[in-house]
């Protein structure tokens, strides 16, 4: 558990430095992962004395300490606030481990941080690339890591062996985004990326452009210029015109399409068959519109189908792995609501999950009352496990079979 707990604040404490930290390097300052370590182990240690509210004050302002340390004002400036929000969270004791909350700023640096960085690039492109990066895949990394830790038994991350594995895998990842943001591996890299574009794909893109594509071109337009010459020929139903230098072409092309055997078509006439068989490709085209929707409409007898707007917080678009169990209940049992109004149920408003039991005709009264209670403990106790995710999934398929 006091790993988690630092953890949690590393991802906190990435992600604010993921976007207050390009502006430390912008002014001359270097913040690394190291400054963020020291408060996740002063708010660890002032989790273990959560019942004393003096010792884990003092344990949070601890991380206070290494402000004399760091080496340049901005960094100092930029690690204040981190201090502040370590100490805040001792005082109102709030040592919860929420994957819920974790997930919801996973999903804001998602959407926020790619917009800043692609934006900041243009003011201070190396500031982005050695601090602000890294910093992001770091954030990344932690709220990930825990929101996944989470998700297992207290058996399982509890184990020294899952510890050890765990935030070792981390730490390597997370010094890795570091390390490739370091002048000499951006070199190095650079280099590596230069010898292998100049001495192997730019001479096989020479070998193609020189041969294959500039041969296609000359084929393609002396092929282009046979078939314009052939249908003037066809249309003006005279000798083409073609100039001095191509009138032998032009020659060949009118033998070519039988010219002098009388097989040239009418112009007008091969005009208005294109048109009446184009109109005739609408006409089916509409009518087979009209025919499918007259097969999707609603049955009769059967009660109106409402289409009811979700909120970004129903409507979730993340996969399960960034979502909590009594989130992945929430979501499955709005999947039965939306299986029930495909079946002609009508859900007013006000109706609670009592209301909506039972009235839709054909389905499993005990599967639904099982998905009910899973449902109620998600959503007004949120004490819903892994085991009642899995098993809504599996009642609402078997629901809806």
């Amino acid at each position: 558990m006091i790993a988690l707990h630092g953890l949690r604040i590393l991802g906190d404490l990435a992600f604010y430095y993921a976007f207050a930290g390009f502006f430390a390097a912008g002014f001359g300052g270097h913040p690394t992962i190291w400054a963020l370590l020291w408060p996740a182990v002063c708010f660890a240690a002032a989790a273990c004395f959560r019942k004393n509210p003096a010792l884990r004050t003092v344990l949070a302002l601890a991380s206070a300490a290494a402000l004399p340390f760091l080496p340049a004002r901005a960094d100092q400036l930029v690690y204040l606030p981190a201090v502040c929000y370590v100490t805040l969270l001792a005082v109102r004791e709030e040592f919860g481990l929420s994957a819920v909350q974790q997930g919801e700023r996973f999903r804001w640096l998602l959407r926020i941080w790619p917009l800043f960085g692609a934006a900041m690039l243009l003011w201070n492109a190396d500031a982005v690339l050695t601090t602000a990066l890294p910093m992001a895949i770091t954030a990344a990394l932690a709220l990930v890591w825990f929101t996944r830790t989470t998700r297992q038994d207290p058996e399982v991350y509890s184990a020294p062996s899952y510890l050890l594995i765990s935030g070792g895998l981390l730490a390597a990842l997370s010094g890795a985004a570091f390390l490739l943001s370091r002048s000499a591996v951006m070199n190095g890299v650079k280099a590596l990326a230069a010898a292998v574009y100049f001495k192997l794909l730019v001479p096989v893109l020479q070998l193609v452009l020189n041969n294959v594509v500039a041969y296609g071109i000359v084929v393609v337009f002396e092929k282009l210029w046979y078939a314009i010459a052939w249908v003037l020929a066809l249309f003006a139903n005279r000798q083409v015109a073609m100039g001095d230098l191509y009138e032998s072409r032009a020659g060949d092309v009118r033998d070519t399409i039988g010219e002098e055997s009388g097989l040239l078509m009418d112009g007008p006439r091969v005009l208005a068959g294109v048109a009446v068989l184009f109109a005739a490709v609408l006409l089916i085209l509409a009518v087979r519109h009209i025919l499918r929707r007259g097969r999707a409409a609603e049955p009769t007898g059967a009660a109106p189908m409402t289409k009811c707007r979700t909120s970004l917080r129903t409507r979730r678009r993340w996969p399960g792995l960034f979502l909590s169990p009594n989130a992945r209940v929430r979501r499955e049992y709005r999947a039965y609501l939306d299986y029930c109004k495909a079946h002609g149920l009508t859900i007013l408003r006000g109706d609670t999950s009592l209301d909506i039991m039972g009235r839709a005709s054909g389905m499993d009264y005990a599967a639904e009352a099982e998905l009910r209670e899973i449902y109620l403990r998600a959503r007004y106790a949120e004490t819903a496990t892994a085991e009642d995710a899995a098993r809504a999934a599996e009642l609402v398929k078997k629901i809806c079979e």
